[in-house]
């Protein structure tokens, strides 16, 4: 959800089913945040860090079930805007998680 063309909440959900390893995982983040430091007139959003907090049950069908939180902050470098003599599918995108 955009609060500003800067800033962005979201919210992540996970349902993970893995009966061959015999446990069942629901996860969620609340909230995360995504900040575009250059963003500006509908430039620059090419750049964001971003944060959240994952909160994560897992249901252990012959074991104990856990309750785990970790927190996840990172950055996305996507070059939407090809530069000068470049075509659009050199675009690079890196993900890089701290």
């Amino acid at each position: 959800m955009p609060v500003n063309e800067k800033l962005i909440l979201f919210q992540y959900n996970v349902i993970i089913y893995a009966p061959e390893k015999k446990l069942t995982t629901l996860g969620v983040t609340l909230p995360g945040i995504t900040y575009r430091p250059l963003a500006k007139n509908g430039k620059g959003t090419w750049l964001e860090l971003w944060a959240g907090t994952l909160f994560a049950w897992t249901d252990n069908y012959h074991t104990t079930n856990s309750f785990e939180t970790s927190s996840r902050c990172g950055r996305q470098d996507v070059r939407a805007e090809p530069k000068e003599g470049e075509h659009h599918q050199l675009w690079a995108v890196r993900v890089q998680e701290f």
